[in-house]
């Protein structure tokens, strides 16, 4: 991860400068300074004045932004809904000379004109003139100097300097992103946040190197002035205008979008806010489909009180048609900005807590994404005749076919496999506590191997395959002769290029999330014990790791058992009891092993569904999880009072006037004895059966009580802070409740009234049945120790 640097060098070096000039303005020793260098005006350290106070990395809007703090909730998450309209000034000469409606210019004439605002910082650049800076206008007649778009980095130097001499209030700031974010933390650097300052903040779709001015020049001839946008031929969006010495040049926009990608920035490439959260006012081009004029419209985001009165304080200026954030940010595609919060996770760069939810479901394409970055260095290198015919050569090189036909012979000769492979096996997606320990290892393996290539079983593909693919998740292929399965890889990965045949040999990092599989209660035979062998012989790659997460083991009196638990004891690198009696269970076959460990139920960590697919009131309804496990895995004395036990507690419930809502936790057999209880109340029941594993942890929540025979319904009431009640067919029941000090929620099946009394006992006092406090934050803790310890012996 990178570091806080204490000066600003790890910022140039990774490529991430965009040339604002705020480190040198905040630097006290003047050792900072800025150098022309491919195409961007980047800043130099003199060492020998460097006295490593790390001003310039606090005002950098390149380094280490915690979004929480900064943004809050992101326009990306599609939480927030402020005022919007798509507008237009009202002076056809304003509209005409900007680069959509002309809104921006209008609201800061208007301002400096009522005297509301003593300056504006604007930038007016028409052509090369060295590096770009926002400049203090007071006059009004001067701000359309700095009218239409300008795409290149402006240094704020000038913002700063007033900033530092208290001479800021009373200001208005226009500018972009990376602009506005360094100009509000050299406030916060100074001390200076209650300053008067309306922040217009501009739509940002990449800022381009100046290398794009030697571009057009090397291409169309020198100019005198140069606008990427201009609405005097063709309307908006506008073309690319050269004026010459000899006349004018109209440049197709096409051929501005074709180059963005080769002059854009590569912080570009990491940021996410195209519509300038941190503004007051955010504006940029409209692009609703039934609002596109050829004299160009804006689209306008007020996002604070003080926007909304500079809006109003010149709303007679302007034609105001009334918007929603939602159309404005889909016309604006804001949604492939995930893909650059993505960059951040995978590379932990620019932005530090990235909201998970944002980003969930983006995968990045890493040979695309060296194509990319391919191309920003090759726009790097065009200063000169000679780097513009080199460029040339460079761009139909990428944009022809030929690099993939170079890319396909070469796979077809040669294609080392660097892929990282991660194998789940067990959990499934019928039984909900295997879901939402999929979901737990899933989500761990996202985090700290966001390349992996995640496989499960194929039984467990094809329950769910929907799912699968929409999270690219692979199916583990079937033992097959090793010279079948090399050729199968060879043709899907070097001819079709499809990582489609993942098979075991192939796999890195081993985990299972069986929950409860090895014991005496599950009985093997010579068959599939052989088959398990076989299994696992079949993981051959070197440095292969192998994990049994926390679950349930033994007891071992079975000889069959005792085979079985050694074929997982001699292929596991690390096996993780759930609780004492499963770790007492294996340290008794395998007394002096340093393999055995103990950690608990990992699924503490998954979060309940925020919306619940299904809508019941809160703390109004008892849930009741049954188990067909307990009919056909118990002693004979549990499994014939079971269906009666059940019955009787929700006959109980019922007198009480409690709504009872039955909750499958299982699949087909839990959900066939669901409708077996429902029948002996006529139907009257709430009976809910096809919801996944986060959308059960969140009903058994939100319930009254929840009263569960399944032991991942247990571990989400006691985790989620409901009060839970259980009935018990194993030693890991009594174990978790242990470690909720809640040794008094287990139901006695045999002994109905007293049942009935800890159920009355727990309607009326629900703190009493709940998880006693800090017991959950121990758990997590010793969960994440857990996960941690297994990253670190990778």
């Amino acid at each position: 991860m990178q570091k806080s640097a204490r000066n600003i060098s790890s910022i140039v070096n990774n490529d991430y400068c965009v040339s604002c000039g705020a480190c040198a303005q905040v630097c006290e020793k003047k050792a900072i300074r800025y150098v022309f260098k491919d195409g961007l005006f980047t800043p130099t350290i003199d060492a020998a004045k460097c006295i490593n106070c790390s001003a310039c990395t606090k005002v950098c809007p390149s380094n280490e932004i915690d979004i929480p703090s900064t943004y809050g909730t992101l326009d990306l998450e599609f939480k927030q809904s402020p005022t919007c309209f798509s507008a237009y000034s009202n002076n056809e000469t304003i509209r005409q000379h900007s680069a959509s409606g002309g809104v921006a210019t209008t609201v800061v004439n208007g301002l400096l004109q009522k005297k509301e605002y003593r300056k504006a910082y604007l930038l007016e650049y028409n052509n090369f003139q060295g590096h770009a800076n926002l400049k203090a206008i007071t006059h009004a007649q001067d701000v359309f100097k700095s009218a239409k778009s300008k795409y290149i980095p402006a240094s704020i130097g000038c913002v700063i300097d007033d900033i530092k001499k208290n001479n800021i209030n009373d200001s208005i700031v226009v500018g972009t992103p990376c602009q506005i974010l360094a100009i509000k933390r050299s406030l916060k650097h100074y001390k200076n946040n209650n300053c008067h300052i309306l922040f217009i903040g501009l739509f940002c779709d990449k800022t381009l190197n100046y290398n794009i001015y030697s571009y057009y020049e090397s291409a169309y001839g020198k100019y005198v002035s140069f606008n990427f946008k201009n609405k005097q031929a063709g309307g908006w969006p506008g073309n690319t205008l050269i004026e010459t010495k000899d006349g004018c040049k109209q440049i197709d926009k096409s051929v501005r979008m074709s180059l963005k990608p080769y002059f854009q920035l590569n912080r570009c490439r990491y940021c996410f806010d195209k519509l300038n959260q941190l503004s007051d006012i955010s504006i940029g081009d409209c692009y609703l489909p039934h609002l596109e004029d050829p004299k160009g419209i804006s689209s306008v985001i007020i996002r604070t009180e003080l926007g909304s009165q500079a809006i109003e304080s010149v709303q007679s200026e302007l034609t105001l048609l009334p918007s929603s954030f939602v159309d404005i940010a889909k016309s604006q595609d804001i949604n492939h900005r995930k893909i650059n919060l993505k960059r951040n996770c995978t590379t932990n760069s620019v932005y530090k807590s990235i909201p998970a939810n944002v980003t969930d479901g983006i995968f990045l394409d890493f040979e695309q994404e060296a194509s990319d970055y391919s191309k920003i260095l090759a726009g790097k290198k065009v200063s000169s005749k000679t780097g513009f015919w080199i460029f040339k050569v460079k761009k139909r090189f990428f944009e022809s076919k030929v690099p993939h036909i170079l890319k396909r012979l070469l796979h077809f000769i040669w294609y080392p496999d660097h892929g990282y492979y991660v194998f789940i096996s067990g959990a499934g997606f019928v039984n909900k506590g295997d879901h939402l320990m999929r979901d737990a290892v899933i989500d761990q393996i996202r985090q700290n191997k966001p390349n992996a290539t995640i496989t499960v079983p194929e039984w467990v593909f094809y329950e769910d395959p929907s799912y699968c693919i929409k999270n690219k998740i692979l199916p583990l292929q079937p033992a097959q002769y090793a010279f079948v399965r090399k050729i199968k890889r060879y043709i899907y990965r070097n001819i079709f290029n499809r990582n489609i045949c993942i098979y075991p040999e192939q796999i890195d990092l081993f985990l299972d999330d069986s929950g409860f599989k090895y014991s005496d209660q599950f009985k093997v035979d010579k068959a599939t014990i052989a088959y398990q062998k076989q299994f696992f012989k079949q993981f051959t790659k070197k440095n292969l790791r192998v994990f049994f997460l926390p679950q349930a083991y033994g007891p071992f009196n079975e000889p069959e058992s005792k085979e079985l638990i050694k074929s997982v004891y001699e292929f596991a690198n690390v096996i993780y009891a759930r609780e004492q009696t499963s770790y007492d269970y294996l340290l008794k076959e395998f007394s002096t092993s340093n393999k055995i460990k103990i950690a608990p139920d990992f699924t503490a960590l998954c979060q309940p569904a925020s919306q619940p697919h299904v809508h019941l009131k809160p703390k109004s309804y008892v849930v009741i999880i049954p188990n067909a496990r307990m009919i056909t895995h118990t002693r004979h004395d549990i499994s014939t009072n079971y269906l009666y036990f059940i019955n009787k507690i929700i006959a109980y419930l019922l007198k009480q006037g409690e709504k009872v809502v039955l909750l499958n936790h299982e699949g087909v057999d839990d959900e066939k004895l669901i409708r077996e209880i429902n029948n002996s109340f006529a139907n009257a029941l709430t009976a809910i059966t096809n919801l996944d594993g986060i959308n059960v942890k969140a009903v058994i929540k939100e319930s009254k009580l929840t009263i569960s025979s399944r032991f991942h319904g247990v571990v989400s009431g006691l985790t989620e802070g409901a009060p839970t009640l259980c009935t018990s067919w194993s030693h890991k029941y009594e174990e978790l409740l242990k470690e909720h000090q809640c040794e008094n929620n287990m139901l006695n099946i045999n002994d109905l009234n007293s049942s009935i009394t800890t159920i009355e006992q727990a309607l009326n006092n629900p703190a009493l049945y709940s998880s006693k406090n800090g017991c959950n934050d121990s758990l997590k803790r010793k969960i994440i120790n857990m996960w941690n310890e297994i990253w670190e012996n990778l």
